[in-house]
């Protein structure tokens, strides 16, 4: 009985073995019939994410004028080719090809610090509305007025991207932009933040949040103070900048022009620990492009910055912004004049023999001009008192005056 029993239970596993490689069989041989996914069956690419990154990369570069550099990356991976990737190359060689050299005017506009709150500036309890008004642009005007200079086709640049010194003498570079745009240089002048200003609306100081980025703090009235990206020029156009990079040639910002007596972005530079606060600042800022030149110490008329202006004052004047600037911003060879005043000699020679070989004036027709070892700067200043006076010529080469025009200005 037990045998005939064991027998059956052989068989059964038997059966069952037999059955299960029927089935894995048929299993095994109906794969070879079915279908697969083309993609599942490619070998892995094992280069897709280092191309990924120097396509991103070339394509960033490419953003921001740097179209040769752009093209140099991906021609030093030749292991990354695919249609893909050779595509990319072909569309960068057409870009580089719209790029000609610019033969035209060479523009350059000029700032004072933004009011941020109009109402104060121009308010009853102002210590200088009337002013504020003639000379100064509120927040609301000054991102109206970046929106048009780059839908009309201007691009920042540096003075390093126009002008070159070559055997002590200045010339014009060949600056090579994209077929249609134009360059633009851009200063800001008289950067402090003073506790009259501070008070009537202006930010108090320039700091760096966590993540590096410019940031202005602005002081209420009931003295809290808060932090805005929209408190004056710097943190508003890197903001405009991370929109919009196509409006920088390669990283140009801006020049700021500093005013001793203004303190340093809203530093005393005769405080050890702001000072040192002020360098972190300004070297991130340097980082981003941003040029520091000398606007004088004293910004003062009279004896010093006037038809009047007087060796020994000169003399005054730069050695105490040597003093106490130049190791917060470094040495510059930027003179921008206060009130856009055109020394004479021999304090015109006094300065050059000093190094600053480039001097900035006020100029709203003027172009450029070589004199001797020095580059002479015009610029146009863009401020109330342009904005109502001569609407016309700002119309034509800038901005439309109407359309970015704050009605919080004083009637």
């Amino acid at each position: 009985m037990k045998k005939r029993f064991l027998k059956k239970i052989l068989i059964l596993c038997a059966f069952i073995i037999s059955l299960g490689a029927l089935i894995y069989s048929g299993f095994y041989f109906s794969s070879l019939f079915i279908d697969s996914d083309p993609i599942d069956q490619d070998p892995i690419d094992s280069y897709k994410l280092l191309r990924e990154e120097v396509m991103s990369k070339s394509q960033k570069l490419v953003e921001q004028h740097y179209v040769n550099e752009a093209l140099e990356v991906l021609n030093n991976h030749p292991e990354l080719s695919n249609d893909e990737y050779d595509k990319l190359i072909q569309e960068i060689k057409d870009i580089q090809h719209n790029y000609v050299v610019y033969q035209g005017r060479i523009e350059h506009i000029f700032f004072h610090s933004l009011i941020v709150d109009a109402e104060k500036a121009f308010g009853e309890s102002s210590s200088d509305p009337n002013g504020y008004d003639l000379w100064m642009i509120t927040v609301d005007e000054f991102k109206q007025i970046l929106i048009q200079l780059k839908d009309r086709g201007y691009i920042l640049v540096s003075l390093s991207d126009v002008y070159e010194k070559v055997n002590n003498i200045w010339i014009e570079k060949a600056l090579y932009l994209p077929s249609g745009k134009k360059p633009l240089l851009v200063s800001v002048d008289n950067i402090g933040y003073t506790p009259s200003r501070i008070k009537d609306g202006f930010a108090s100081k320039l700091i760096l949040n966590e993540e590096g980025n410019l940031i202005s703090e602005i002081t209420l009235s009931d003295q809290s103070i808060i932090q805005s990206d929209e408190g004056d020029v710097f943190p508003i156009l890197e903001s405009f900048l991370q929109d919009y990079p196509g409006f920088s040639y390669q990283d140009a910002r801006a020049m700021l022009g500093v005013t001793g007596n203004m303190g340093i972005l809203g530093y005393d530079p005769f405080n050890p620990n702001e000072k040192k606060e002020a360098i972190e600042v300004v070297n991130r800022m340097k980082e981003l492009g941003w040029e520091f030149v000398n606007h004088s110490y004293t910004h003062a008329s009279g004896s010093y910055f006037s038809e009047v202006s007087t060796m020994e004052s000169i003399q005054e004047d730069f050695e105490t912004f040597h003093t106490v600037m130049n190791p917060i911003i470094g040495k510059t060879n930027v003179f921008i004049a206060p009130f856009g005043i055109r020394l004479k000699e021999p304090m015109f020679s006094y300065i050059q023999d000093l190094g600053y070989d480039v001097y900035a004036t006020v100029d709203r027709r003027s172009q450029p001009v070589i004199e001797g070892e020095s580059l002479i700067l015009p610029r146009v200043n863009i401020d109330g008192f342009v904005m109502r006076n001569d609407t016309k010529y700002i119309n034509e080469h800038f901005f439309t005056v109407n359309e970015v025009f704050d009605e919080r200005r004083i009637p």
